[in-house]
């Protein structure tokens, strides 16, 4: 069975599972933990005796994967919230997060081109579930690792944008009173601002 074969037989069997198991649990899916659930059943066929023959190299098959997912997290949202991220793509991906990251940084530039995408769906998922609030508790965390994997590069971005792409080098607290001084502050103000400052 090659890759695509895979894909779409998965897809299917989730699909089956998934409207069984709504239908069951119709009247109950707001008491229920739901993530672990769907993350078995989004887990379905990933045999490690197939691993060896599932090839992501190409990045139709990929795109194929990434339609199938979007498809079956849109399905899911019809019934209960469920947030996309990269342990649940994973799970129906049958990866590991470091082959995700792997696929992300050394691949061909066509994958890693799929593979930016994906990595923006999955972050504008996301935001967009952290802004209406259904994160909840992971939204800390969430934005913790928002901060963390993406922070730095847009704070450099802004940097070199003001800058004009020169480096520039952070002024002491001294050279930012005598500026702010100099714009006409005044010089008490300056000093309540920075009390352990020379008046």
């Amino acid at each position: 069975m090659n890759t695509i074969e895979w894909i779409e037989d998965k897809s299917n069997l989730i699909d089956i599972q998934l409207n069984e198991f709504f239908k069951k649990n119709e009247f109950k899916l707001q008491l229920m933990n739901t993530y672990p659930i769907i993350c078995n059943y989004l887990s379905v066929n990933n045999d490690i005796e197939g691993l060896e023959q599932r090839s992501f190299e190409d990045h139709n098959v990929l795109f194929k994967a990434f339609m199938k997912y979007q498809n079956i997290i849109s399905k899911i949202n019809e019934r209960t919230v469920f947030v996309a991220s990269k342990e649940n793509f994973c799970f129906f991906m049958g990866w590991t997060t470091k082959f995700y990251d792997d696929m992300l940084s050394n691949t061909s530039e066509e994958v890693k081109a799929m593979m930016e995408m994906i990595n923006d769906y999955i972050i504008d998922s996301q935001l967009s579930a952290g802004q209406q609030g259904l994160l909840k508790a992971n939204l800390t965390k969430f934005r913790a690792q928002t901060a963390g994997e993406h922070g730095h590069s847009l704070i450099t971005q802004k940097e070199q944008l003001s800058s004009g792409g020169k480096n520039t080098e952070l002024k002491s607290k001294e050279q930012l009173i005598a500026e702010l001084e100099g714009m006409g502050l005044n010089k008490q103000l300056v000093g309540n601002t920075y009390p352990h400052s020379k008046k």
